[in-house]
């Protein structure tokens, strides 16, 4: 009789235990549906903000294999991942902030999407603007005017989104991508140059090194006169635009690189945010001291 009924208590205490593991199963995949490729839910998923206390640097830390060149100078600022965006990002080859929106260029349109909801709510398609572009790459807004970088061309497009019309054109110092500062274009070139262009004329009124060909440059954003440099090859760095001078390294928020695999690509400024258009989606980050 005591036999049957220990029996009967370890059966009801392993079923217990086995109802709370398929729960906490369940939820551990569900937040892991929320987060992955960019995020498959239309809602941004929270993350901490800036981390408190100093964290080891990087390259004190073990090298992963794709983090690339690590900078000699101290880190300058670490990015903490915020949101992380339901935005279909398929196809884009750069992004430009826009508020509560961004817009996105792909070889065939110009597509603006909702942060929140990721919803593309207006499509401008090359075809109508007259172009044929077989390739893009950058994108950027400039007093309301959508500045895009035609890859094969070597021609940088301005467009105004409302009337949906070409405003002007010029050739571009082979931009992969573009950002703005002072009212002026940022283009960089992947090949470790940055060039200030004149916006109306496309002149080029000032050109300084990024980066060179064994550590090429991809993907660019300007904050407050700090241009922030993703590498190709893994890792980001900053450089002040008036003098073209390298100011220190970038991590993230708990010190580990920027990976080539997954974390870097085409950026844009957002209400002091740095947002970045990578293989996992589009993801915002604070720009934190080290």
């Amino acid at each position: 009789m005591k036999y049957s009924y220990a029996l009967a208590l370890l059966g009801l205490v392993g079923c217990v235990v086995g109802n709370a593991e398929t729960h906490e199963r369940s939820d551990a995949g569900q937040d892991a549906k929320q987060i992955s490729d960019g995020g498959v839910s239309a809602a941004p998923k929270q993350h901490a903000s800036c981390p408190t206390g100093p964290v080891a640097e990087a390259r004190d830390q073990p090298r992963k294999p794709d983090a690339g060149r690590v900078s000699e100078l101290p880190t300058r600022y670490r990015l903490a991942l915020m949101n992380r965006y339901g935005v279909r990002a398929m196809g884009a080859k750069g992004v430009a902030c826009d508020g509560n929106s961004v817009w996105l260029v792909t070889d065939f349109s110009l597509e603006h999407a909702r942060l929140e909801s990721g919803e593309i709510y207006e499509t401008i398609t090359f075809r109508e603007l007259g172009l044929m572009p077989q390739s893009t790459s950058g994108i950027t807004l400039l007093d309301g005017q959508l500045y895009v970088a035609l890859g094969e061309s070597a021609m940088i497009v301005s467009i105004d989104p409302e009337s949906r019309k070409i405003v002007t054109r010029f050739q571009s110092p082979g931009a992969s991508d573009l950002e703005v500062s002072a009212g002026k274009l940022i283009a960089s070139d992947s090949i470790g140059n940055a060039s200030v262009i004149d916006p109306k004329t496309g002149a080029i009124r000032d050109r300084f090194a990024v980066g060179d060909t064994a550590n090429r440059d991809y993907g660019i954003a300007v904050r407050d006169n700090v241009i922030f440099v993703g590498r190709m090859f893994g890792g980001m760095d900053v450089f002040d635009v008036s003098t073209g001078e390298e100011l220190g390294h970038v991590t993230k928020g708990d010190g580990d690189e920027f990976l080539a695999t997954e974390d870097v690509g085409t950026m844009c400024v957002n209400r002091g945010n740095v947002l970045i258009l990578s293989k996992l989606g589009l993801s915002e980050y604070a720009v934190c001291d080290p």
